[in-house]
This record gives C-alpha cells, sequence and structure tokens, in this order.
C-alpha cells in the first residue's frame, strides 16, 4: 500500500471503513487473526491486587505508595520490552518480570524477599479472561478463521494462561514473540508468527488492546486491530491499524 494513503485517509476521518475495505480486496477473509495475550484477552488487574495484598502485609506503605510502585513496574517490564526488542537482547519474558519488578522496588525504596518477587511475578500465569472474549473467539472460529496468540511471554506460561482459562479450545497455534529471538514490537516478532502459521505476512492480523502493538504489527507488514476500550488517543508512531474497536465483542461485527 502506497504510504501517503494512511496519511490521506486519516486526514479525510474515514480511515477504518476504507483501509478495511482495502484490506478485503487483496485477502481471504478465512485468513489468521493473532491475539495480545495481556491486557487483550486477559485481564491482569488481579496482578495488582495481589501487589498491594503483599505491599500491605510486609510493609508500613500505604495503598497509594503501592500503587505508585506497581504502576512503576508495569512502565518498567513495558520500557524493557521495548528495549530489549531494539537492542536484540535475547533475554526470557520472565527475566524481564524480575529485573523491571527489582528496579521499581529499589526506586520506591521497597524491600521484599525472592518468595514475596516469586509469587508477584507467578501471579502473572493466575489471570482471566475479559468478559465476552471466549465468546469472540467462539464466533471468529466459527466462521473459519485460524485463531493464534502472539504475545511478549515465555511458550510454557502462555499455554498455562490459554490451558487454565479455556481459551485453549479456539485456538489454533500459541505462539510466543520471544522464539524470534526478540519481543514484540520489533518486526521480527510478527514475522516470525506469520513464518510459523505458514502464512504471507500481510494476509494475518494481529489484535491488540495496545496501540504500539497493533502499529508494531501493521509496520511490520500485517493488519493490526486495535481494541480500544478506554477511548484512548491512538499512537503516533508506527503505521495506523486497519480497525478500531471499542471491544473484543465487536470484532466479529467489523471484520
Amino acid at each position: 500500500m502506497n504510504g501517503a494513503l494512511p496519511v490521506l485517509l486519516s486526514r479525510i476521518g474515514r480511515f477504518d471503513d476504507i483501509l478495511l475495505a482495502d484490506a478485503r480486496e487483496h485477502i481471504d477473509m478465512t485468513d489468521a487473526l493473532c491475539f495480545d495475550l495481556f491486557g487483550t484477552l486477559c485481564d491482569v488487574s488481579t496482578v495488582r491486587e495481589v501487589f498491594s495484598e503483599i505491599v500491605d502485609a510486609r510493609t508500613d506503605r500505604s495503598a497509594e505508595d503501592a500503587a505508585d510502585v506497581y504502576d512503576c513496574w508495569q512502565d518498567t517490564y513495558s520500557a524493557y520490552t521495548r528495549h530489549t526488542a531494539a537492542m536484540g537482547t535475547s533475554v526470557t519474558h520472565r527475566e524481564i518480570m524480575e529485573r523491571s519488578l527489582t528496579y521499581a522496588l529499589e526506586l520506591h525504596g521497597l524491600d521484599l524477599e525472592r518468595d514475596d518477587r516469586r509469587t508477584l511475578v507467578d501471579a502473572r500465569s493466575d489471570i482471566e479472561t475479559y468478559p465476552g472474549a471466549r465468546d469472540a473467539l467462539a464466533t471468529l472460529q466459527e466462521e473459519g478463521f485460524e485463531l493464534a496468540v502472539l504475545s511478549n511471554g515465555d511458550p510454557d506460561l502462555l499455554r498455562e494462561i490459554a490451558d487454565n482459562t479455556g481459551i485453549d479450545r479456539h485456538l489454533d497455534r500459541v505462539i510466543s514473540a520471544g522464539d524470534s529471538g526478540v519481543f514484540k514490537p520489533a518486526p521480527e516478532s510478527y514475522r516470525h508468527a506469520a513464518d510459523v502459521l505458514d502464512r504471507p505476512i500481510g494476509t494475518c492480523w494481529l489484535v491488540s488492546a495496545h496501540s504500539w502493538d497493533a502499529r508494531g504489527a501493521a509496520q511490520a507488514g500485517m493488519l493490526g486491530a486495535w481494541i480500544n476500550r478506554d477511548d484512548r488517543p491512538d499512537d503516533l508512531v508506527g503505521r495506523r491499524p486497519a480497525l478500531r474497536v471499542d471491544s473484543l465483542e465487536e470484532l466479529p461485527r467489523r471484520l
């Protein structure tokens, strides 16, 4: 697609519908949909609750302080993920979680025991799907789409979550972006998914609640779909995704 077209379409205010229509001219509507897991299919807010409970039990910090440290942990985790992708550094997802937690605790002057830190990192595996996520996957499966998870996470962790939440019954593949050697949003991670699915990258979608992720996929050649649950402003780096919806439930109606 001409690189100037997204700019032109965004200016006339009909970007989603026109770009999606253009995409439909070039793809088979039974193509593959790759879903981000954390924050897209699954709600990670339970990790925040575990963090608050441990900080409350082990320290004299307020709930507001605990929330600030947790937010710092998550922000640092996101930054480390992108840094390793940009640097081409080979580390596991768990190592990124542990190192970002250590940084956040040290920055805020908190000292938690090793067992508590392990509990916090492990809590990421004990999460549930968002309401409507399984129904959306079931509908898309019935419509003939090949469905996969493509997420930043170690393979065993991703498979464990898929099994525990029951979404595995709707998935054809569970793909760790890290198996490409880097994490999303590095282009190699999205190309790796297309290779695993044995499809041209332009016939694969990446569905994510993270604008940077949908844009990273689009920049790499995928069709991006952004789930904008919280009506956030769009990121301004990378190619704009082909589709923007308010919820997973809306996705089958728009494809």
